[in-house]
C-alpha cells in the first residue's frame, strides 16, 4: 500500500487477512481506494472497481494523500545517513536494536498470549 500511496496511484483493494481490512477501509475512507471484499469478488465487482478508482477525483485525491506523505521533515533517505553516520562515529547501534531481540520466540510469536 506504501508504495501505491508514494507514486500517488488510486487502487482496488482486495483484503484477506491481517491489517488488510483495516488498512483498505482506511484508504477507501481518505478516498483513493476502492475495497472489494474476496467474497464478493466477481468480474462485476472488479470491473467496478476500477472503474472507480480511475476517476478523475480518485486520481487527484491519490496525488493529494502522496504529496502530504512525502511531506517530512526528512527523507528517508536522510535519516538512514544519519544512523549509519551516528553508528560509524560512536561504534554502536544500541538506539537501532528492537526490544525484540531480547524475547524468547513463544513469547516474539506470542504464543504465550494465545495461550
Amino acid at each position: 500500500m506504501t508504495e501505491a500511496v508514494s507514486a500517488g496511484k488510486p487502487m482496488v483493494v482486495v483484503p484477506f487477512f491481517g491489517d488488510q481490512p483495516a488498512n483498505g477501509a482506511a484508504a477507501a475512507a481518505a478516498g483513493f481506494a476502492k475495497v472489494v471484499p474476496y467474497y464478493d469478488l466477481s468480474e462485476e465487482s472488479l470491473t467496478d472497481a476500477i472503474q472507480s478508482v480511475l476517476s478523475a477525483e480518485m486520481r487527484l485525491k491519490a496525488r493529494l494523500i502522496s504529496k502530504i506523505w512525502k511531506d517530512r521533515e526528512s527523507s528517508p533517505l536522510d535519516t538512514a545517513v544519519f544512523w549509519t553516520e551516528r553508528v560509524i562515529r560512536w561504534g554502536h547501534a544500541a538506539p537501532l536494536h528492537t526490544a525484540a531481540r531480547e524475547l524468547s520466540f513463544y513469547e516474539l510469536a506470542l504464543l504465550d498470549v494465545a495461550a
